[in-house]
């Protein structure tokens, strides 16, 4: 009936896990996240059958991961700094700073 490729097959269970663990979060919201999850992973499914039918496996298998290297973008810009916002207002206090220590020393 249907011709599943294997990455086809392991997105369907990455999204069967991720579902699953929707489920038991503590979210008011379950519905909406399970909503938006379906509707996601319909579309990036058609996407990578699509590429799975033309012969491009490895292009299917960057639809797969793809979600997951974003995801992973987004946590480090959390993590190291919440955005780049913060390192260009780091980078205007530091000529403050430094200007200061030299007209303190200048005055010597």
């Amino acid at each position: 009936m249907w011709n599943l490729c294997s990455p086809l097959t392991f997105f369907i269970i990455l999204v069967l896990i991720w579902i699953v663990l929707v489920l038991f979060m503590g979210s008011p919201m379950k519905a909406q996240v399970i909503i938006n999850t379906l509707i996601w992973a319909v579309l990036l499914g058609i996407i990578i059958y699509y590429f799975c039918s033309i012969g491009k496996i490895g292009w299917a298998w960057f639809v797969v991961f793809l979600p997951l290297i974003l995801m992973g973008a987004v946590m480090l810009m959390f993590t190291f700094g919440m955005g780049i916002g913060l390192g260009i207002e780091a980078g205007r206090k530091m000529p403050m700073i430094a200007s200061y220590m030299y007209e303190k020393k200048a005055k010597k």
